[in-house]
């Protein structure tokens, strides 16, 4: 079985920004939704901190604390934002192509 893994990543310091993409399932009985639409997809967006244990071994949290993780998040977070600028032009391009 192949694990689902993110489109994107990026990784700042100890702060790893993850963006995963979905096919928005169309909704049943709507005339739009046909074979041909174009694809819709939708990106949910993660953020952990990594750090090492007492006992030497890596885990994540979603807890930051202070200036230097917050500025490295911010980081991570402008870099996603211009990807998904990006990946969002590419599926409009797609989309105009198949109509």
């Amino acid at each position: 079985m192949e694990k689902n893994r993110p489109v994107y990543s990026v990784v700042i310091g100890s702060i790893r920004l993850a963006i995963w993409e979905n096919a928005v399932a169309p909704a049943e009985g709507k005339a739009q939704d046909s074979p041909n639409s174009p694809k819709k997809v939708r990106h949910a967006i993660t953020i952990v901190k990594r750090y090492k244990d007492n006992g030497g071994a890596y885990k994540e949290t979603n807890y930051l604390s202070g200036l230097g993780d917050l500025a490295q998040a911010g980081t991570a977070v402008w870099m996603g934002i211009e990807w998904l600028r990006r990946r969002q032009d590419e599926l409009q391009t797609e989309d105009d192509a198949a109509e």
